[in-house]
This record gives structure tokens, sequence and C-alpha cells, in this order.
């Protein structure tokens, strides 16, 4: 038996029981005292969380899949809508441990309740911390042509990530020239370093967009190129390390043929290499979009539909209107609006001309921004046009190109309005640079929460709308859960189709949840990840702790 017998152990208990009641009216009663939208509860993270692969972790709970643009069904009787401040956050921090973490008894989370909640949206002073969103925005370019390039490439990239801190890519481009191999096989040596330089991209939590090819450089003669026969061959060599490391792939280009693997020539040059087009195809992971550089070279399968749909785009030529050179051409072209249809449906992922290149102008950033909105890019080149070779070129002078709310409705461009504000409320002044990196692929947002609680059960729903020019076709699926504060998981929904979140669209997501049994700071939260695991933040002003967007605080 413990020292005090059980009279002076039951005698305590009773006293701990009254302590307990009180600390919990009173941390209930100033709960609900409290109105405001924003969530200031507890745990920060840097939205560069080491651990990616726990919001998936396998669950027997019980929930709904999404349904597009549907509504969810919780009745508004009785329904509180739960806002925190600073207030609450500086309470419950009152009743933390000298740790930091939550004590025991802290916050009781109600057995019967109704939630109306409305997140805030994040404001353009915190948009950096979407920069680490995995499959979207910026992207890098890198090219080998050797074994020994490919052996060097660990060094080259991180070289490449110190150069651009500031704008974060999360996408690397990656030439493969095979032209040391173009009348022979690939030997265990290459092969061993293609895969090597993949497994280090994965290491980085980086999407890879590979394009192999033969013919480097513009002068070149274009018979460098490999025979039909040996790009087939070279296919068949490749395409297990496309499978392997599918997860981390954004897409794979076209490639293999002429200059750069651009397919220049026309529709003789196409005609001639369909073979090699469908072959990557069909060697190829069916999930995975191979991008081709011009409109025309999709229309060849335009009766393929199995294979006309696998096929994107990738615009090497980007000007900021229509140009012969872009993938659609001019707007007289026959192609133009092939392009301009089926962009909505595949990845789309360009880059402008070189700074130094005098050819043909540069548009403003508004003029790049309706472009890229238009047809839907997911990724964009910061290696062109911007600071390479130390010049000041085209990105540079968007900076300083200012944009509003009203010039962006004017032009029919999608934005959030909490862009345009600052943490503490105030106006926040954006520019054209900023737009295109921010709103470059998805941007996905929660917009309402409703959740009725009874018991044990919980039944969420989240409207959430994607503000991007593009689907987030790099993304993998998405998850409705229970969290506390640090990120911990407790309950999960099922999985629900992250690419219903067309460009500028609204759905809702629904999920069967378990109400936690132990009693501290929980939140219905929400988790996207891509095929690795790699987790995305949502664009609220709101918690995120592995991986986790804490939404909505489940309190009295």
């Amino acid at each position: 038996m413990r020292k005090g017998g059980a009279a002076s152990q039951g005698a305590g208990n009773m006293k701990k029981r009254w302590i307990r009641l009180v600390i919990l009216v009173l941390v209930g009663n100033i709960l609900s005292m409290t109105s405001c939208k924003k969530d200031t509860i507890g745990f920060t993270s840097n939205g560069n969380s080491s651990n990616v692969s726990s919001p998936f972790e396998a669950s027997s709970q019980e929930s709904v899949t999404s349904e597009p643009n549907g509504s969810a069904s919780i009745q508004n009787s009785d329904v509180d809508k739960i806002t925190e401040t600073s207030k609450i956050s500086s309470k419950i921090e009152n009743a933390t441990t000298s740790s930091g973490d939550v004590s025991e008894n802290t916050v009781v989370v109600p057995l019967n309740k109704s939630y109306n909640f409305i997140p805030d949206g994040m404001t353009g002073d915190m948009s950096e911390k979407l920069l680490f969103n995995p499959g979207r925005g910026f992207r890098y370019e890198m090219a080998v042509s050797s074994v020994n390039e490919a052996k060097a490439f660990p060094e080259r990239l991180e070289s490449l990530m110190q150069d651009y801190t500031v704008e974060s890519p999360r996408i690397v481009q990656l030439y493969i020239y095979l032209t040391d191999y173009r009348d022979k096989d690939l030997d265990n040596t290459m092969l061993g370093a293609i895969e090597n330089m993949f497994a280090y991209c994965q290491s980085k939590k980086i999407q890879v967009l590979p394009r192999f090819a033969y013919v480097q450089d513009e002068g070149a003669n274009a018979t460098q190129d490999a025979t039909i026969d040996q790009m087939l061959q070279h296919i068949d060599q490749f395409a297990p390390i496309l499978k392997k490391y599918r997860n981390i792939l954004f897409a794979i280009d076209a490639g293999m043929v002429m200059h750069w693997g651009e397919w220049s020539g026309g529709m003789e040059t196409y005609t001639k290499y369909r073979p090699v087009l469908q072959k990557l195809i069909d060697a190829t992971p069916g999930d995975l979009f191979v991008l081709v550089r011009y409109a025309a070279i999709k229309e060849m399968f335009a009766e393929d539909k199995a294979r006309y749909s696998r096929l994107g785009y990738h615009d090497d030529y980007m000007v900021g209107y229509p140009h012969k050179w872009n993938t659609g051409g001019l707007e007289t072209s026959m192609y133009y609006n092939t392009f301009l249809k089926n962009s909505a449906n595949v990845i789309v992922q360009g880059e402008m001309p070189w700074g130094s290149d005098r050819t043909t102008s540069i548009g403003s950033g508004m003029n790049m921004a309706m472009y890229m909105a238009k047809f839907h890019f997911l990724a964009f080149s910061v290696y062109h046009n911007y600071r390479e070779g130390g010049g000041q070129y085209a990105m540079v002078k968007w900076k300083s190109e200012q944009l509003t709310a009203n010039s962006l409705s004017k032009n029919n461009l999608p934005y959030q309005e909490s862009w345009f504000s600052d943490v503490k409320g105030g106006a926040y002044a954006q520019n054209a640079f900023n737009y295109i990196r921010d709103y470059t692929g998805y941007r996905i947002a929660a917009e309402q929460v409703k959740a009725e609680m009874k018991g044990k059960a919980i039944t969420a729903a989240f409207t959430l709308k994607n503000y991007g020019f593009a689907t987030p076709y790099s993304l993998s699926k998405g998850k409705l859960v229970i969290a506390d504060r640090k990120g911990n998981i407790v309950s999960n929904g099922a999985s629900w189709d992250v690419l219903n979140l067309k460009p500028q669209s609204t759905i809702t997501v629904n999920a069967k949840l378990t109400r936690p049994d132990t009693e501290n700071v929980y939140y219905i939260g929400v988790v996207i990840t891509d095929r690795a695991g790699t987790p995305t933040r949502l664009a609220n002003d709101a918690q995120y702790a592995k991986g986790v967007n804490l939404i909505c605080p489940l309190v009295s």
C-alpha cells in the first residue's frame, strides 16, 4: 500500500478534483469570452519539418471521401464561431509546464458541440512560408553531360540551392545528355550515376524534371542525335530508374530529339520521331506526365486517348504574350486553341529565353502573369532572365512593378485578399515578381470549417480553395485529422483526391473522426502531401507542425 493509506489518498484525490474543476471552469470561461478569428495557440514550426512520413500512418477510422463543390452535411443550429486571440494563448501558456509542454488537464475537448470556423488567410508578409511546398512555383535548371559531371551533381546542386536560398525552389529540371552514348548502350556506370542523382534529390525533398537528350550545342549538327533504335534502347535502360523514383518525379520532358531535346524541325521531325515519344509514354509510369515542346506534337496522338492524356507541355520560349516560338504559337495558329483547351488538364511548365538573348523583348510581369494564369503553369524557371551571370534581367525588373488588388481584378487574375495585408492588419505592398512566385502552381487555403461533435464521434467538413494558376498535379493525397498542438495525429480521416482542386475552384472535403480521450489542446487539421510524403502548408494564418495544418481548435 502506498504511504498515507486509503483514507488520506481519497481525501487527496478529492482535493485534486476540486482544484482541477476550478481550473477547468476558469479556462473555459476565458475561452468562451473571446471572439476573434486568428489562431495563435501554441506550437510554431518553420515549415520545413524533417518528419514528413508520419502524416499518413494507417488508420482504421471511418471517413467519407471528398465531393467537389459539395456542401457539408452539418446542421447550423446552435453553432458557435470558434475563434482565438493572443489572450487565449497566454492563458493556456500559463497552464503549461516549465518545459513548454501542455500540462495534464489543461483543456477539455467538449463532448457535444457544433463548430463553424472561418480561418484567416495567409498574409502577404508570411507568403515565404509557402515556398517549401513541393512541386510548384519556381524551379532550378541543371545539366550533366558525362559520368564525371553526374558524380559532381550533389555539390553543384548544393551550390545552386545556396545561390537561390531566398527563392527556395523545390523542383530541379535536370538535363541528362547521353552524347557519349549516342552510338552505344548505356553502361552500368552511367545508369548508376543517374540513379545516384535521383537519390540525392530524394534526400533533399526536391522533385526532379528529367530531360534526356544528345545534342548540347546550338551549332552542333543534328546528326549527332542517336539513331531511333538507339534511343529506344536507351529508354528501355533508364525506364526502370524512373519507375523506382516515381515518387520524386515532377514529370519527364519528352526530350531525346534535336538540340536540347526540343524537337525542332516541324512536322517532319515530329512524324519521324513519333516512335520515340510513344516508347517514352509506354515505358514510364502511367501516372507520369510526359511534356512536349510544341502543341502539334501532342496532336499526333489525338486519336489515341490513353497516350494523349499523358502528354503535357513545356514552353521553352515564354515572353509574356503569344509568339511563334511559344508552345501554342500565335493566336492564329491552329494549335493555339488546343494548347489553351488542354492546359487546364495536364502539367504545364516553362522558361523564358536567357537574359542575354535580345531576339525578342520580354513582357511586363503583369503580361507574364496573365499568360501563365491563362495556360495554367505549375512551374516556372527562376534560372532564366533573372540574374544569370550576375546580370539584372526581366524578373529583377518585375520586383519594382507594383500590383494592387484592383489591377489584378481588372485583368481577371486570381488572388487571396489577405495577400495584400500584413499580420498586423495593415496594407502590404506587392509586386509582379512576388505574384508570379506565389501563384504559379497551387495556393490552397482553408476557407471554412464545420464540425459536429457528439460524444466520441466528430463529423467534419473543410471548404478548401485553390487560388493558384494550376491543378496541384504534383501532390498526391489529403486527409482531415485530429492532432495536438505539436502535430501528433490521434485520429485520421480517409484520403481524398487533391486533384479536385482545379484552379480557382472550391471544394468541400468530409471526414468522420474520433474525439481524443486525453485532455489537451487539439485541432481539426489538414494534411496534404506529395507522393514522397513531403507535406504541404496551406495559405492560412494557422499553426503548422509536423506537416499538419492545425486549423480549428477543439475548445469550449
